[in-house]
């Protein structure tokens, strides 16, 4: 993807999320307010998106929705980088101990259970918040990352440029934190940059089998898609525009890995 691409891309987000704030502190939002009058209006000089089932503008809630979705997914993919990081760095600094083997059974347990179907009972059985959903699927999407950090770390200890560290007097823990740590940042980054479309789908995947994350009347991507996709017959606008909202995105984290890559190959040091 080009510059211009990326940068246009980013416009977009930031733009929903300056608007998302506003919104939060304006009292007359028409995206919250409900007018059984103006419903299923198709998009007009009036309501630019369009309104919904219950006459909320379309265009309100969707740049509230995307404000909400970007934090609810960026806060699940933090919890996971620093999971994965913390536990891939002391697993591959102890490849073969006890520490290291219990961080690969603790991934391939995660990996062996279903998280979603988890996070669907979870949210069945209990009232669960949105962030407390994210907060879940945060500790239940690191062990991929986390394994390209024990390997990253396993190579890495091996490096000439880290033997010669160690020969110029530095100590384990100034090489540990010095040249190990920022240099295994990267791959656990892209790889949950890549996991981010699917964290924004968390809430429309929970919204289809009728467990809600939120209060109905709090919009997200995935809530929009759904009930977009419920009047779709009568109201093409609903599931349209959120869908378009929620590919750009995807799109963007996608690019933004690409175009990380790339700069990241053209400056890393060699391992040899």
């Amino acid at each position: 993807m080009s510059r211009h691409a990326l940068t246009a891309l980013s416009c977009f987000l930031a733009i929903a999320l300056v608007g998302s704030w506003l919104l939060s502190i304006r009292t007359d939002a028409r995206g919250t307010t409900v007018r059984a009058n103006l419903r299923y209006q198709q998009p007009s000089a009036n309501a630019h998106l369009g309104t919904d089932h219950l006459g909320r503008d379309v265009a309100n809630r969707l740049a509230t929705a995307v404000g909400i979705s970007l934090r609810a997914s960026l806060f699940a993919a933090g919890i996971a980088l620093v999971l994965a990081t913390v536990l891939g760095v002391v697993a591959g600094w102890t490849a073969g101990g006890l520490m290291d083997r219990a961080v690969d059974f603790l991934s391939s347990l995660l990996f062996i259970l279903p998280g979603f179907l988890l996070l669907l009972v979870l949210g069945a059985l209990f009232e669960l918040s949105l962030a407390t959903i994210y907060l879940v699927a945060g500790c239940l999407v690191w062990p991929p990352a986390a394994r390209l950090v024990r390997a990253e770390v396993q190579l890495l200890r091996r490096a000439r440029f880290v033997t010669a560290e160690r020969a110029a007097g530095f100590g384990t823990a100034a090489i540990f934190w010095r040249t190990i740590v920022p240099l295994t940042l990267l791959p656990p980054f892209l790889s949950l940059v890549y996991l981010l479309p699917e964290l924004l789908g968390l809430d429309l995947g929970l919204s289809l089998f009728g467990v809600g994350a939120v209060d109905p009347s709090t919009p997200t991507l995935g809530r929009m898609v759904y009930q977009g996709l419920l009047d779709v017959r009568q109201a093409w606008w609903l599931a349209v525009f959120p869908s378009a909202a929620m590919a750009l995105i995807c799109l963007f984290a996608y690019a933004v890995a690409e175009y990380a890559t790339s700069g990241f190959a053209s400056t890393r040091p060699t391992r040899n």
